[in-house]
């Protein structure tokens, strides 16, 4: 059994070299990596506290090691939120609720602030409507939490795939 799930890893892994695949933070040589070009990102302050959840969550995985004392690129991100109840009950109470963060953003090169690129991101999370205040303030903040977690992800996956496609040297 163990011969055999070798053999698949192997297989598994000539198969995604031979179709292209290379990981996104992988080093290529005499080329700029996703790494190296994250360094190079300044994040601008988000506002109200969910952005601030956001600027940190991105700090975290697109600068780990402080802000650079040189960045090149601006990175600015607009939150918008929504809620809506989706589920009722007899009495026309509410008992789901669907939360919805969009995020805009733009990339722009620090020196003339010019586009790079600019997209938009979302994510949903839905939760139940019980008779608890304490409860649904509870899973009101924990949805709004887990959606910026899911917005910086994308965001960051975004971002490494613009900065692969980029030409060596960029």
């Amino acid at each position: 059994m163990m011969i055999f799930s070798k053999s698949i890893a192997l297989m598994l892994a000539l198969a995604l070299s031979a179709c292209g695949f290379t990981p996104m933070y992988a080093e290529k040589p005499n080329s700029v990596t996703v790494t190296e070009h994250f360094d190079h990102i300044e994040i601008a302050p988000i506002a109200d506290r969910l952005g601030q959840k956001v600027h940190n969550g991105l700090l975290d995985q697109i600068t780990p090691y402080g802000a650079s004392s040189s960045p090149r690129y601006k990175l600015l991100v607009t939150l918008s939120e929504d809620l809506q109840g989706f589920g009722f009950r007899e009495d026309e109470s509410i008992t789901r609720q669907n939360f919805r963060l969009n995020a805009h953003y733009e990339l722009r090169n620090i020196d003339t602030m010019s586009l790079m690129t600019q997209g938009d991101v979302s994510s949903n999370m839905a939760f139940d409507v019980v008779q608890s205040d304490f409860a649904n303030h509870s899973a009101f903040e924990d949805a709004r939490s887990r959606t910026a977690e899911q917005v910086v992800a994308t965001l960051v996956l975004r971002l490494g795939s613009y900065f692969q496609t980029l030409p060596d040297g960029s």
